[in-house]
């Protein structure tokens, strides 16, 4: 058994993409194109005896563009107890069929397998979203037309 720690470097890009959309507008567009993962129902598939076949239909059936949201967290809200104004939404975004791709290599990977994007807009007329780490995304890389 091995009890040694190792780090592992790689290199990270944040992409910040102005919209010319209010944050409002931008946050309800990205929220159709990127819908809630359905944790609720992939629990009863695999309940139910569901094979893999049926989880990914299920994805797709849940994520016509290829994402989905797995986790939000609106900061803003948050911050706005320490005075901020800013209106500001996180979102862990991914897809956990093409994770698997990564995780039958090294269980590891699954951590890099999804992108973490905050949409900030500091007077709410412009929504201005990040993806942290960028990484090549599959189905639709358009997050909000």
């Amino acid at each position: 058994m091995n009890t040694e720690g190792r780090a592992t470097s790689h290199a990270m890009v944040r992409l910040d993409i102005p919209t010319a959309m209010s944050f409002d507008d931008f946050r309800r567009g990205f929220e159709a194109a990127a819908p809630v993962f359905d944790a609720e129902g992939v629990e009863q598939l695999i309940a139910r005896g569901g094979e893999w076949e049926d989880i990914q239909a299920a994805a797709e059936r849940n994520a016509p563009n290829g994402l989905m949201v797995y986790a939000s967290l609106d900061i803003g809200r948050l911050m706005a107890a320490a005075g901020h104004a800013t209106k500001c939404f996180e979102y862990l975004l991914g897809n956990h069929v093409v994770a698997e791709r990564m995780f039958r290599h090294d269980p590891a990977t699954d951590r890099r397998s999804s992108t973490r994007t905050v949409s900030c807009s500091a007077d709410g007329t412009d929504a201005r979203p990040e993806l942290v780490p960028l990484r090549k995304l599959t189905g639709s890389a358009c997050l909000c037309d």
